[in-house]
């Protein structure tokens, strides 16, 4: 066969009867998007597992395998699409391809993907980068420093959930507009700060906390989002969302009955 020729090889995607050739994945572009779906089909079979265990549970060694197999991924795809298109137009653009809900619905089917269900091991993951700075030869102000952002993180979660799920009396009387903006900052707060969480568990050569970062929604001002950015931003901003009521589960649980109430008796507090 001539060189030139577009020699097909397996792969694990199941478009084309899982080939791809070796032309397309010569292209930084379709490698990138070749990746990004890998990733995604990653996302699906975790959740298959999960239906397949029902209520026996998940390990954490066979849960980071699934991380593993997904930042396997998803790293590639991020990195050639950023390297390629530093603009977050067309890198938007290619990891839109990465975007995953598995089953039917929306919400609630977020809770079943990797990054999520990695809030579960929060606290484990929180003593394992405690331990990690305690026993470093880092300076004491810099131990400091990293302890604190753990803290920040706690503080940035409490206080969106407050803008959340504030009532539309209070946020009548701060003003719609005002509210929306402070809970959009929370939110992004929370997003930067577990971002940056991740990257001093890698410094201190623990795992991060997540198996990837997020993209805030200030990234790019909202009039001027493509709507490639728009549904990574509002995708990123659900599966944090919900890798918080993972992580925190008595505070989310609180939250979620004070809403309840709210909606069925008009009571908030």
């Amino acid at each position: 066969m001539n060189s030139s020729e577009k020699a097909p090889i397996q792969t694990g995607n199941q478009e084309n009867g899982g080939l791809v050739s070796r032309w397309d994945l010569l292209n930084p572009e379709n490698d990138a998007r070749w990746h990004a779906k890998q990733a995604k089909e990653v996302e699906f079979s975790f959740a298959k597992r999960l239906d397949d265990l029902n209520r026996s549970g998940m390990s954490l060694e066979e849960f980071e395998k699934w991380e593993d197999a997904f930042t396997d991924e998803y790293n590639p795809a991020r990195a050639k699409a950023y390297e390629g298109y530093k603009d977050y137009e067309k890198f938007c653009d290619i990891m839109e391809e990465t975007v995953a809900y598995p089953g039917s619905g929306r919400e609630s089917d977020l809770r079943r993907t990797i990054e999520a269900r990695a809030g579960l091991y929060f606290p484990a993951r929180r003593r394992a980068l405690m331990n990690a700075i305690e026993t470093s030869d880092r300076s004491s102000e810099q131990k400091k420093a990293d302890q604190n952002v753990l803290r920040d993180f706690a503080e940035a979660v409490y206080t969106h959930m407050d803008w959340k799920n504030k009532s539309r009396e209070k946020l009548a009387s701060i003003g719609f507009k005002e509210a929306d903006s402070l809970r959009t900052l929370a939110h992004n707060r929370v997003i930067k700060t577990l971002n940056k969480l991740n990257g001093i568990a890698e410094s201190y050569g623990v795992r991060p906390f997540t198996p990837r970062d997020f993209l805030p929604s200030d990234a790019v001002p909202k009039n001027e989002q493509t709507k490639s950015e728009s549904t990574i931003m509002r995708y990123d901003r659900d599966i944090v969302e919900e890798y918080y009521a993972y992580a925190f589960p008595a505070a989310a649980k609180e939250d979620e009955k004070k809403w309840k109430a709210y909606e069925k008796y008009g009571i908030y507090e």
